[in-house]
């Protein structure tokens, strides 16, 4: 059964093992509703493990080379000071935003993660965004839908926490991409032990028009998230996946929507 639309039929797209980093290989599967075409890891993973700490992100608070030009793409489209990054992890946006003059504030499951951000100082908390407040003039979810097993109801919470005329950025990894089509089942963002949905640019905008009052502006397939490796290899695959960006068939979905006034 399709875990988004609720409809019996699905289809089997990937089978493969999966092994990044030094973990132990992965079986897993891929499937595909056929009424709605919204693809999902087989079977789930585990998405409890956040709150236990388990994140595979949470090991350093230090900065990162995309953190200041996510929050700057954000507060250019906000129409007002007022930040919100869900699944913040150690809070490097929100640390990024708040130098950029912004009112930020994060939140995240990890508690582990958590603590290593505010022992920096950073204005982010431990709690689910079910016990999140406020009304927020930018919401960045940053590779977290992915991650949620309850997309309509984390979808009605974000859309309840965004103001009118507000924006929420969304990036997540997209595997129709030149990049994952040529690595199969080895490609980074697989990631069978976290990531739940794997989303196109038409099931990304259907999952979330579909569930809230947000519509699109900007839906493109440019990023680039697959790691860097060495060798004559390495140097191909970043040149491929520099040229797939710009044709605008990278392996990642920078999303932009907003809510009316």
């Amino acid at each position: 059964m399709c875990g988004w639309c609720g409809e019996q039929g699905i289809e089997e797209i990937l089978r493969g093992t999966w092994a990044r980093g030094g973990s132990p290989p992965i079986r897993f599967t891929v499937v595909r509703c056929v009424a709605c075409g919204l693809d999902r890891t087989d079977p789930v993973p585990d998405v409890r493990r956040y709150a236990r700490g388990e994140s595979t992100w949470s090991g350093g608070a230090g900065g990162d080379i995309w953190s200041g030009s996510i929050a700057q793409a954000l507060i250019e489209r906000a129409p007002g000071p007022r930040i919100l990054d869900i699944g913040c992890n150690v809070g490097n946006v929100v640390e990024a935003a708040a130098r950029l003059g912004s009112v930020a504030e994060g939140i995240d499951l990890d508690p582990v993660a958590i603590d290593r951000g505010r022992a920096r100082g950073r204005n982010i908390h431990n709690r689910t965004i079910a016990d999140q407040t406020g009304s927020w003039d930018g919401i960045l979810l940053n590779h977290v839908l992915e991650h949620i097993a309850d997309l309509r109801e984390f979808l009605a919470h974000v859309d309840g926490l965004s103001a009118p005329g507000g924006v929420v950025q969304i990036n997540v990894p997209c595997h129709r991409g030149v990049v994952p089509r040529l690595m199969g089942d080895h490609w980074f963002a697989w990631a069978p032990d976290e990531h739940v949905w794997h989303f196109t640019p038409r099931t990304l905008r259907q999952v979330v028009e579909s569930s809230t009052s947000l519509r699109a502006v900007t839906i493109r397939q440019k990023g680039v998230i697959e790691p860097p490796s060495a060798g004559v290899k390495g140097r191909a695959k970043r040149v491929v996946a520099r040229l797939a960006s710009s044709a605008n068939r990278g392996d990642q979905i920078d999303a932009i929507f907003a809510k009316p006034r």
